[in-house]
C-alpha cells in the first residue's frame, strides 16, 4: 500500500502545499474533466506536460511520483494505446 501515492498526503512546504484546499480541490475537479475530454494525442501531450508542472511545483521528487504510478503502468498504457488507435481511425 506504500507505492500507492492517489490521494495520500506529502508533507512539504511548497507553493502547492500553501494553496488554500478549496482551491486545490477546485483545480483537481478542473483536471478530472479535462482527462475525460482529453481524446486524442495532443490533449494527452497537454495533460502530461501539465502533470510535470504540477509535480516541479509540489515539490515531490519525479522518482516518487513514478514509483508510484509503477501499480498503474499498464491501466495507462492500455488507455494510451486506445486513445492512439482511435485518433488514427
Amino acid at each position: 500500500m506504500d507505492s500507492m501515492i492517489l490521494g495520500r498526503y506529502i508533507p512539504g512546504d511548497s507553493i502547492i502545499h500553501r494553496l488554500d484546499p478549496r482551491s486545490k480541490l477546485l483545480a483537481m475537479i478542473l483536471l478530472i474533466l479535462i482527462v475525460f475530454w482529453a481524446n486524442n494525442p495532443l490533449t494527452n501531450l497537454i495533460l502530461f506536460i501539465a502533470t510535470g508542472i504540477f509535480i516541479a511545483l509540489s515539490g515531490v521528487s519525479l522518482s516518487f511520483f513514478v514509483q508510484g504510478l509503477k501499480s498503474m503502468f499498464f491501466l495507462i498504457a492500455y488507455e494510451n494505446y486506445e486513445c492512439s488507435k482511435s485518433s488514427w481511425s
